[in-house]
């Protein structure tokens, strides 16, 4: 990248920053929206842990990475509104116009999403341990990053795959609101996988939820973490994400007709 492809990249990414740190409804959907959640999910969450064989758990091991999750899946959402609301601003193909290329409002598009889904996750881990009984030591907290990282990039390149094939913001909100209930109920977010009905303990590695959770759960509910389960369920993430980022790239048709809403 040039001096001047990085200047350019800088200032799209500067506004898109300052428009992303206005929008608090964010940060009431993505954060304090599961910490409401826990509240009445950890009592039932700490039994099904118990049923599983952990009678010591308090119950977040399972609610907060099961809402961490559930939520996370929310900023496929905002991936597409960064890019929607060009469309509703009538502002894309100013964009297009302007000496930034395409890979360069995709990046600077894209940087502010992977903080805002990072900062999310460690958010709930924070809150976790400081109000929830959530079990944290410093020293699981590169593994808790590791899959933070993996699942954000799976979440980030869904968001911009659905950017490549949706026309609107109503299809993105329905591939959002169904894929964050399928997904978290598939992949064990309200429930222990183990305790699924077999038809959804079958469909479960399909999700990505179910490999995140399952990674989380290797880090906080043994006494040592799982460093296999780790290894297998972020790889498994990030060549799902390396797949989804390759599909999206590859069809990106920056000329496309799309409205903001119909």
């Amino acid at each position: 990248m040039t001096a001047a492809s990085r200047q350019r990249v800088a200032a799209l990414l500067a506004l898109e920053l300052t428009l992303l740190r206005r929008n608090r409804s964010v940060y009431i959907v993505l954060v304090v929206a599961p910490l409401l959640l826990a509240i009445f999910l950890g009592p039932l969450l700490r039994l099904a842990l118990a049923q599983e064989g952990y009678a010591s758990a308090t119950g977040a091991e399972q609610v907060i990475p099961g809402l961490v999750v559930m939520f996370a899946f929310f900023v496929v959402g905002n991936v597409a509104f960064v890019f929607f609301r060009e469309y509703g601003w009538k502002t894309w193909d100013r964009l297009r116009a302007s000496p930034l290329t395409t890979g360069e409002i995709v990046v600077a598009k894209l940087v502010p999403m992977l903080v805002l889904a990072l900062g999310q996750q460690a958010a709930l881990f924070a809150a976790g341990a400081a109000f929830f009984g959530l079990p944290l030591r410093w020293a699981q907290v590169p593994l808790l990053a590791a899959i933070a990282v993996s699942l954000t990039l799976f979440l980030v390149g869904f968001g911009l795959l659905t950017v490549v094939l949706a026309t609107n913001l109503r299809q993105v909100g329905v591939v959002e609101n169904v894929g964050a209930m399928l997904f978290a109920g598939l992949g064990g977010a309200l429930t222990p996988v183990a305790l699924l009905p077999g038809w959804a303990q079958s469909l479960a590695p399909g999700t990505p939820t179910y490999w995140a959770l399952r990674a989380y759960r290797a880090v906080l509910l043994p006494d040592r973490p799982d460093l296999g389960t780790v290894a297998l369920s972020t790889g498994a993430l990030c060549l799902a994400a390396t797949v989804l980022f390759l599909i999206a790239v590859t069809r990106f048709d920056v000329g496309r007709k799309k409205v903001m809403w119909v």
